[in-house]
């Protein structure tokens, strides 16, 4: 090609996929192997690809590379297979299996003829070295452009140094359970929290360990044996720090001991993404004094301390409380603190904050859940929550700034109101990204000087906050 003519290029999606243990699979049964993948790929992977709007480039013995003008065409198409895959091998033995590696990029690319080169196609051909068998790596790029829009998972992996690629790129591995995530996990749909699996082998932990935890006091002064941490707590006859009173029951203790393991078990499995594994013991302790089965309706009392959510009515949930441990952490609430929560659902993260904060303001925009959650907080004697009922997206000026702010709906951006409404040196906790779909749980923290510093922290999927958003 002279210096004259013009190189085609554009923007495209690439996938690249092969068979993990193909030269095996082969040794092992060739016509065997050679059959199954075919079978594969006629009942499956083509027709896949073909829905999905994507072009066969090139195949060859035991992978192909595929194109497509959208990420999320080429990683649903991605997903779809991988799941198909893993329904059709599961009757296969393990050493008989077709499972397929994918990598997938959105860069530049050069058009000859029918084929294509370039970074684009090096880079996904180095992602797919880098997944599990069945299973799917994306580059950042692809994350940023999927993200919300699928039921899947990331998992971010850092920065990659790939072979013959000059820099480095950082690389999410796609988890295909169809909803969060630590080291594996998924999302469910729900209000104000999610249902976080992860996994058999930490479900298994949860089940067989019993946790030694030492005693522990509060920053209300509050005393409890953190291994059986549900007697009742004895407040101090004199302090100037919010008390509040807990209300006796029976039968409880054991479910509630087992719901603050598993925080424990959950925090210290995700680490690595939240920066810590371990939730502060003072949260841990508002988390088993208060009483969760006052915020869910009788008939679901009897799973009232299972780590899940629960529903409230109205198409509303009470969080599970992992994440309740989770944003109530985050939000590093100190006993002089002023803290607003937008999504008072049934009242029991509010609950959770009047018992380390100073004074809590909470908002609920569905009429009978505010009404009712401002009667239950009251005869539970939560004196230091205020309750209004309104628009959550415009915050309560009159009552800021406050030094925490938590968000129990997805907003698809961080509301300017509430930042305005945030102490300088506070702290938001906030779900972000598009309705029904896959969010991120975003660390929004404010300087002295108002600069604004925003953290991904974990994958999320809640409702969407209603009103003005």
């Amino acid at each position: 090609m002279s210096t004259s003519e013009r190189v085609e290029r554009r923007l495209t999606a690439v996938l690249a996929a092969d068979v993990a243990g193909y030269s095996r699979l082969m040794g092992t049964d060739e016509e065997g192997t050679l059959a199954q993948l075919k079978a594969r790929r006629r009942a499956l992977v083509d027709p896949k690809i073909a829905e999905h709007r994507g072009r066969i480039v090139k195949t060859t013995g035991d992978g192909m590379l595929v194109e497509f003008a959208s990420v999320v065409d080429a990683l649903r198409c991605a997903v779809e297979v991988q799941r198909g895959m893993a329904e059709r091998n599961a009757e296969v033995p393990q050493d008989k299996r077709i499972e397929f590696r994918v990598g997938i990029h959105q860069g530049d690319v050069i058009i000859e003829g029918g084929d294509i080169f370039g970074d684009g196609v090096n880079v996904a051909a180095r992602l797919e070295g880098l997944a599990k068998p069945g299973g799917i790596c994306v580059s950042s790029r692809v994350q940023e452009g999927a993200r919300g829009k699928l039921e899947v998972a990331f998992e971010d992996l850092g920065q990659q140094t790939l072979k013959n690629i000059a820099r480095p790129v950082r690389v999410f591995r796609v988890h295909l359970e169809k909803g969060p995530v630590g080291a594996s996990g998924r999302i469910a749909r729900k209000r104000t929290g999610l249902w976080l699996s992860l996994g058999a082998a930490v479900a298994m932990l949860v089940g067989a360990l019993a946790w030694y935890l030492p005693r522990v006091a509060g920053p209300q002064g509050l005393t409890i044996n953190a291994f059986n941490p549900f007697a009742r707590a004895t407040i101090p006859a004199a302090s100037d720090q919010p008390s509040v009173a807990v209300l006796p029951f029976t039968n409880m203790t054991g479910e509630r001991a087992a719901m603050v393991r598993t925080i424990v078990t959950y925090a210290a499995a995700i680490g690595s993404a939240i920066g810590r594994d371990y939730i502060a013991p003072g949260v841990l302790e508002a988390i088993g004094n208060v009483p969760r089965h006052e915020f869910v309706p009788e008939a679901e009392r009897h799973q009232a301390y299972a780590d899940r959510p629960l529903p409230i009515g109205y198409g509303q949930t009470i969080s599970q409380p992992f994440i309740v441990a989770l944003m109530t952490d985050l939000l590093q609430v100190g006993p002089n603190d002023a803290v607003l929560e937008i999504g008072t659902g049934s009242g029991y993260q509010a609950a959770v904050l009047a018992r380390l904060a100073r004074e809590v303001h909470t908002i609920e925009i569905v009429p009978a859940l505010a009404d009712a959650a401002a009667q239950r907080l009251q005869r539970l004697g939560y004196g230091n929550v205020a309750t209004r009922l309104g628009d959550g997206y415009y915050g309560w000026q009159e009552a800021a700034p406050f030094d925490g702010i938590i968000v129990t709906a997805a907003a698809s951006q961080i509301p300017p109101p509430l930042i305005q409404q945030l102490k300088s040196g506070g702290r938001m906790v906030i779900p972000v990204g598009a309705p029904f779909a896959l969010q991120h749980l975003v660390l929004v923290e404010l300087d002295d000087e108002r600069k604004i510093k925003t953290r991904q922290l974990l994958p999320v999927r809640f409702v969407p906050l209603a009103g003005r958003n």
